[in-house]
């Protein structure tokens, strides 16, 4: 098994010339017509460093129901040029019990390491309310699903431990500026960049390795979502304080507009 691991290349890795075995995930299907009549296969095919296309010359009724749109397959071939762009002339392939998931682009750090900081950026906050609150978004269950989540859907953090990833960054700068401004409600600034994008928990989805807005995502924006969460974690946890709930609330407004910043 692990020799096969090493042997398999992403598609990152591919050149002119190599033979190569990929586990890669079927985007998109195609039976095209060759010049003599038969048919043949046009794939696009994808994994978490990029997308090639591919054909299949020689293609049978039984290679042509393996592939179907949405699985991963085990992807057997040789790396040609075609008009200037890689292309995958496949010689087998295979379905795979692969998980989806694995073949998703990643947090360039560890999955552990921005749930250690999320939760040492918690334990920092020593406001009793505000404390609550990130305890109420970031608790052990909440993070298992919030590591899923991307931090955009191409702009920047579009991978797994992606919003952790964007959250823990801005905290830390947050962290930095605090230390410069003595005078700065410090546990208010970590609880507002710990939240400011929470929003995106419910904005955005994986539909197989693409990230897609959800129908709230595309009508409300992580915006309105992170205020309506945070609006009703607040009346959830029973802290009452005007002056607690509208700094709370303005936060993600703010730290995601910031035009809206007086």
């Amino acid at each position: 098994m692990r020799d096969e691991e090493e042997r398999r290349k992403s598609i990152s890795e591919f050149a002119e010339g190599q033979r190569v075995s990929s586990l890669l995930f079927v985007e998109r299907k195609e039976i095209l017509t060759k010049r003599d009549g038969s048919p043949y296969l046009s794939l696009t095919l994808r994994d978490g460093t990029g997308v090639v296309e591919a054909r299949l010359w020689d293609l049978t009724p039984t290679l042509e129901s393996v592939a179907r749109e949405g699985m991963v397959l085990q992807v057997e071939g040789d790396v040609k040029v075609y008009n200037g762009r890689l292309q995958l002339v496949i010689s087998s392939l295979k379905p795979s019990e692969f998980p989806i998931r694995e073949l998703r682009p990643k947090a360039p750090v560890p999955l552990s390491k921005l749930t250690q900081d999320v939760f040492q950026m918690v334990e920092e906050v020593e406001d009793s309310s505000y404390r609550a609150l990130l305890e109420f978004f970031f608790s052990s269950s909440r993070l298992e699903e919030l590591l899923e989540v991307p931090g955009g859907k191409r702009v920047h953090h579009a991978y797994v431990g992606g919003l952790l990833h964007h959250l823990v960054s801005v905290s830390r700068a947050c962290r930095e500026m605090a230390s410069l401004y003595p005078r700065i409600d410090r546990d208010l600034l970590m609880a507002g960049a710990l939240l400011h994008d929470i929003g995106k928990s419910r904005e955005l989805v994986w539909e197989g390795l693409s990230i897609e807005y959800t129908d709230e995502g595309r009508f409300l924006g992580h915006v309105a979502l992170g205020l309506e969460m945070v609006s009703d974690a607040l009346g959830t946890l029973g802290i009452p304080r005007v002056k607690e709930r509208s700094s709370f609330t303005s936060s993600p407004a703010t730290m995601g507009n910031p035009t809206r910043v007086p």
